[in-house]
């Protein structure tokens, strides 16, 4: 759901300022910048690590790219166990100045690529692993170069380049794809409630407050010794309470879910 519309999809189109023409644009390296926001993954080693993206930064780095941490809380947090050189930190880049470059890479953290909005309604060619978490930009349905060029495994970037290099004209239509594929989440003009956006959206905001309304209502029904306690990370139930509590709990239950009928 939308439920963060304006961070996401209102404040995302081109302007003046961050609109660079086509043919204007470096072609020489791949660009991003981001915080090192999947520690977790990328501490548990093996393919989760290369897939992560500190284990992207850190390949794509050593490829020649200008792909950098930006030096903020999170980076400070974890630089001593990701970058005690300070190697892969570098000045942040604006929307102009990633524009000013073909190829951006846009990169999962700790789930959607929020970016990954933004630059699909610019005109630079998105560069990214297969999408893994979905929102409402439904990242699922995107298509490998159709609406951005797939790169799974950092040890071949140099062969997407190539092929992008190459290719200069199929990449501009998949910059189009992808404008076209952003077009469907533009604002209507006028709406300021980004929890209503449409119709559809205040529906299913809808039925999501109701389901929440009888969860919440069963949970004040439930004694609080029959609701599970969390114990050094293990889940384990607490003791149970008399035969008796249990029916009149569950005629109650039952009763509120016929008079909602």
């Amino acid at each position: 759901l939308p439920l963060t519309y304006t961070r996401h999809f209102r404040n995302i189109w081109p302007t003046n300022a961050t609109y660079v023409p086509w043919k204007q644009k470096s072609d020489k390296a791949i660009v991003w910048r981001g915080a090192p926001t999947d520690f977790n993954r990328y501490s548990h080693g093996g393919e989760e690590r290369q897939r992560s993206r500190i284990g992207f930064v850190k390949a794509l780095a050593a490829r020649g790219h200008d792909v950098r941490f930006v030096k903020d809380a999170q980076y400070n947090l974890r630089r001593q166990q990701i970058d005690p050189s300070g190697a892969l930190a570098a000045t942040p880049m604006d929307r102009a100045t990633l524009m000013r470059h073909k190829y951006v890479l846009s990169l999962e953290g700790n789930d959607v690529a929020s970016g990954l909005k933004w630059l699909l309604a610019h005109n630079s060619v998105v560069v990214m692993p297969t999408p893994t978490r979905e929102s409402w930009l439904m990242e699922g349905l995107l298509q490998p170069w159709v609406h951005y060029v797939p790169l799974d495994d950092p040890t071949e970037v140099q062969d997407r380049i190539a092929w992008m290099r190459e290719h200069d004209d199929e990449c501009a239509k998949i910059v189009a794809n992808a404008n076209a594929w952003m077009e469907q989440f533009r604002p209507v003009p006028g709406a300021a409630d980004e929890l209503t956006a449409n119709e559809h959206v205040a529906a299913v905001l809808g039925f999501a407050a109701h389901g929440w309304s009888a969860a919440a209502t069963q949970l004040d029904e439930t004694p609080v010794q029959e609701r599970a306690v969390c114990n050094g990370g293990r889940r384990k139930a607490a003791p149970h309470a008399p035969p008796a509590a249990h029916a009149r709990q569950r005629a109650a239950i039952a009763h509120k879910r016929q008079a909602a009928l």
